[in-house]
């Protein structure tokens, strides 16, 4: 095997003697002497290496220089807006650094999720960070095949705070990508002393909330996440008690936990087999836990508009599948028994509509916005009940008791205050329709149709009509 000649170390080829007399320097194959010195007689010293140079650094322009201490100083602005504004909304994931620059450090997938979050009244600022979080996301889950809780944690940001810019299709999809993932990170949740890491809890109570506050009121009880060690989790957050929000987190957590035992007690094609009880005792049983639950609650927490949403939607669901006549005749339900649930759902379904439309502050949300999909489920099951005819049951006095007229002209009022200011704040607009603008325009197409009904059209035909619009494939992206 041939071996390759030594390399001379790098240094100065002129000796010290030609180097001062600055001759060039020829060195000699016989001794170490070079010509030069061999000739005059003269010393041969060889030098000594210089050391290397530093390399200088590229000065950063003054511009360059404000440029980044301007995004440094937005950064932290939106941080700290999140942090005062929206984080108290979403305890499933909690920001426990001070300051941007260690949240982007620990956590840049969340950081950039909270950059999105906070900008809520940039609308074209936020699109543009919507379309490049969705693109990391995709590239860290699909192409590099990323399970992290960094991962998890910026997921449920965007569908719970971006929920209304996502088409169904895409929802679905990062619905059950949270899914997969949590699974995975099941493994991972214990620390070298066994103890459950408890963001890993909290992020999978997060892939539970937004999965069955989705398929629930959709009726999706086929594709429910299975309940299995909700208990545990919730146990643990309790015993460890690290932050106040947790006790939240929990109450939100038991209250779906009821709301899917619901879902599949009362969805006619999610029950293999028929319940032995009577269907009104059923939903008796149901209507003793929920109360049971909301006597519990803490006052600081039962004054929370989300949970109190959150509440009734489920005395919805408790009532809502009488509408159907088929379901109804199935279960056994006495025409006393059904008109009761139905006035139920009225009811609650107005209770619905004042806790939503109560206050509206444009500074503070008062909601997260993954909440249009329970105005969407509460909305379109109002509609229903207009165009439902049976003895007892009066569709002018379920008008007047909805107000849906007023309901709609609210929501369309504060729709257009909100675009408004999203478009204003936009010194380079992109051209792109803001997606709120495609849910104002139907709930126009539905204050219309309510009009009509004041002006003596039949209150059928209204509903009917109403029903057509909102099964379009426009409400569905929204729901």
């Amino acid at each position: 095997m041939e071996t390759s000649p030594p390399t001379k170390p790098k240094g100065p080829k002129a000796c010290s003697t030609c180097a001062k007399a600055k001759a060039r320097c020829i060195p000699r194959s016989n001794d170490g002497k070079c010509e030069r010195c061999h000739r005059l007689g003269k010393h041969c010293f060889s030098r000594a290496p210089a050391p290397p140079r530093l390399k200088k650094r590229p000065k950063r322009s003054r511009v360059a220089e404000l440029e980044k201490r301007l995004d440094e100083l937005s950064s932290e602005t939106l941080h700290h807006r999140y942090g005062d504004a929206f984080a108290h909304l979403f305890p499933f994931v909690v920001i426990s650094t001070p300051s941007a620059a260690e949240t982007q450090t620990e956590s840049p997938l969340v950081f950039k999720a909270i950059m999105l979050v906070a900008c809520f009244f940039e609308g074209t600022r936020q699109l543009a960070m919507a379309d490049e979080l969705l693109s990391d996301l995709v590239s860290a889950a699909m192409v590099e095949g990323r399970k992290t809780l960094d991962l998890l944690q910026s997921l449920e940001l965007l569908i719970a705070w971006f929920h209304f810019g996502l088409k169904s299709s895409q929802l679905i999809n990062l619905l059950f990508l949270t899914r997969s993932i949590a699974v995975n990170l099941e493994a991972s949740s214990y620390d070298e002393a066994g103890f459950r890491r408890l963001h890993h809890v909290r992020a999978f109570a997060g892939v539970f909330y937004l999965n069955n506050v989705i398929f629930t009121t959709n009726k999706r009880t086929d594709i429910l996440m299975s309940t299995a060690h909700l208990d545990e989790y919730c146990n643990a957050l309790t015993s460890a008690n690290e932050y106040p929000s947790d006790d939240y987190l929990v109450r939100l957590v038991r209250l779906q936990q009821l709301a899917q035992g619901i879902a599949i007690a009362v969805t006619p094609a999610s029950s293999s087999e028929p319940s032995s009880l009577p269907f009104a005792m059923v939903i008796e049983s149901f209507r003793d836990q929920l109360d049971t639950f909301r006597v519990t609650l803490p006052p600081h927490i039962a004054s929370i508009p989300t949970m109190q949403c959150n509440i009734t939607v489920v005395e919805i669901l408790l009532s809502d599948v009488t509408i159907s006549e088929q379901h109804c005749t199935g279960a056994g339900l006495t025409p006393s028994d059904r008109l009761h649930l139905l006035w139920s759902c009225v009811h609650s379904l107005r209770a619905f509509f004042q806790i939503r439309f109560s206050m509206f502050d444009l500074d503070r949300p008062r909601f997260l916005s993954i909440i249009v999909s329970d105005l969407a489920y509460a909305f379109i099951t109002g509609i229903k009940l207009l165009a439902l005819r049976l003895p007892g049951l009066d569709p002018d006095r379920i008008g007047q008791e909805l107000a849906l007229d007023q309901m709609l002209s609210q929501q369309v009022h504060d729709l257009a205050q909100i675009i408004q200011r999203r478009s204003s704040v936009d010194d380079h607009p992109s051209g792109l329709e803001d997606p709120l603008e495609k849910l104002q325009r139907l709930l126009m197409t539905g204050q219309e149709l309510v009009a009509l009904q004041l002006s003596g059209v039949p209150m059928r035909e209204i509903a009917d009509t109403l029903v057509q619009e909102m099964s379009k494939t426009q409400w569905h992206d929204l729901s």
